[in-house]
């Protein structure tokens, strides 16, 4: 199986409202955490995963009575009443992580086609214009027509499910622009430049 990439480009539609939405909530919690960094003496920055805190950073060591080194940071323990009381509060401030757009399209960030013991599965890239431009790359494959036409059929008849060939009945929405790889390419490198442009203003 040759599995290749699908690129697509989105300005408008459900997956522009969506994302707005999330950046907010995420725009939200960035402040929640940064009053959280306040309190406890900690720097402004944090490592982040899916929009989530999910380490810590101290201009020293902090007590290691309250934190445990994860990753290149640090995170409340969870066998002391104060860094169990730490974790909850940092639990309680909600994050979204941008990929939950593409559920809106029927994605998702699980893997969606398996061969040759690998796994592929969509991306999303938020360049945060305004308003966002989303780009979505998605794993994809050639099949023959007619086993296609078959598997069709036997999904009616519930006899079995393929992931792959489920993968590649997916249809984009009206709002997908379908794009060349080096416009995906340069989409990304000209905000890059622009971004770089202006720091150095």
């Amino acid at each position: 199986m040759n599995v290749y990439r699908r690129f697509f480009k989105v300005t408008s539609g459900e997956m522009i409202t969506r994302i707005k939405e999330i950046r907010k909530v995420n725009e939200a919690a960035i402040v929640k955490y940064k009053a959280f960094l306040e309190k406890i003496g900690a720097k402004e920055q944090f490592y982040i995963r899916d929009e989530r805190m999910v380490g810590i950073l101290f201009d020293g060591e902090p007590d290691r009575y309250l934190f445990k080194k994860v990753h290149s940071g640090w995170w409340p323990k969870k066998n002391t009443k104060k860094g169990k009381e730490l974790n909850n509060e940092l639990k309680a401030i909600k994050t979204i992580p941008e990929s939950d757009c593409l559920k809106v399209v029927g994605l998702s960030g699980s893997p969606t086609i398996f061969t040759d013991g690998k796994c592929y599965f969509p991306t999303l890239v938020t360049i945060p214009s305004d308003p966002p431009i989303l780009l979505v790359k998605i794993p994809w494959y050639d099949e023959d027509p007619e086993k296609v036409k078959k598997y069709i059929a036997d999904k009616e008849k519930g006899v079995h499910l393929n992931r792959n060939l489920d993968a590649i009945l997916w249809e984009p929405s009206p709002e997908m622009e379908e794009i060349k790889e080096w416009e995906y390419l340069k989409i990304i490198d000209d905000w890059n430049s622009s971004v770089e442009l202006e720091a150095a203003a």
